[in-house]
């Protein structure tokens, strides 16, 4: 099993700006976007998040909200995303149409 990065040293890279800022999440752009969420890794992650109080908590891991928990995360801002079911797990059926087409 690889080595997961700690969620301090996790990066989002925004690919059409080429710009580059730090975010506290489940992103890991070596994995282009996807993260093994070993147990081990999930519990330093939760263990940081409780550690350090956010900025934003976005609630809903859909299109819209992955959408609004990135941008904020390019911007600097500590960022929290909640989600009930498994990420983008109604995005087709209930698009909002204002980040994509869906």
């Amino acid at each position: 099993m690889e080595d997961s990065p700690e969620p301090s040293q996790t990066r989002v890279t925004g690919a059409a700006s080429g710009s580059s800022s730090r975010a506290d999440g489940l992103v890991d752009p070596g994995l282009t976007g996807h993260h093994p969420l070993s147990p081990e890794w999930r519990r330093a992650a939760l263990k940081e998040m409780a550690a350090a109080p956010l900025e934003l908590l976005v609630v809903g891991g859909g299109i819209t909200g992955a959408g609004v928990a990135r941008d904020a995360a390019l911007r600097g801002m500590r960022v929290g995303l909640v989600e009930r079911s498994d990420f983008a797990s109604g995005t087709s059926s209930r698009s909002s149409k204002i980040i994509h087409g869906g």
